[in-house]
């Protein structure tokens, strides 16, 4: 992941235009808005822990839950039908479109955009649903058994 890379906006970067204060409201209103912590920090480009601390702070744990199950994916490209991509969520359209819509940097982005290029989309596949809390060991045993298989994008791995 590049520094100098400015298609994504840092925490700091939005205090400086909006100041702490106005940071903190606007995780205090997307999470009024019932969308969970992991999403919330992803949007305001912060720690999901800062998050459920402003969380805890102003009252608002019970507006969001613990999803019960997620799903192991796979992110399939169209035109070769080859894995590039596991991961996991608890809703796979939304994760999709997350996906589609706002690439991470690197390699998935370069895909993506040559992708859009012949006006395609990945394809995602559940491949496990699991207990919540397994989901972390899950997705990493399945991404060590697709890496066998070949490459993947995942920035992580």
């Amino acid at each position: 992941m590049s520094a100098t890379d400015s298609t994504e906006i840092t925490r700091e970067e939005i205090e400086e235009a909006i100041g702490y204060e106005g940071w903190r409201r606007l995780v205090i209103a997307l999470l009024k808005q019932h969308r969970h912590p992991i999403d919330v920090a992803r949007i305001v480009s912060s720690s999901v822990i800062s998050v459920k601390s402003i969380a805890r702070r102003n009252g608002l744990e019970g507006l969001y839950a613990t999803p019960k199950f997620v799903f192991i994916y796979t992110l399939i490209c169209p035109l070769t039908q080859t894995v590039k991509y596991v991961g996991k969520t608890v809703d796979l359209s939304r994760r999709l479109h997350q996906h589609v819509s706002y690439p991470a940097k690197g390699p998935m982005k370069k895909w993506i955009e040559q992708l859009h290029s012949h006006r395609l989309k990945p394809k995602i596949r559940a491949i496990a649903k699991v207990k919540f809390e397994y989901g972390d060991r899950a997705e990493k045993a399945l991404i060590e058994k697709h890496l066998k298989h070949g490459p993947l994008l995942n920035i992580r791995v």
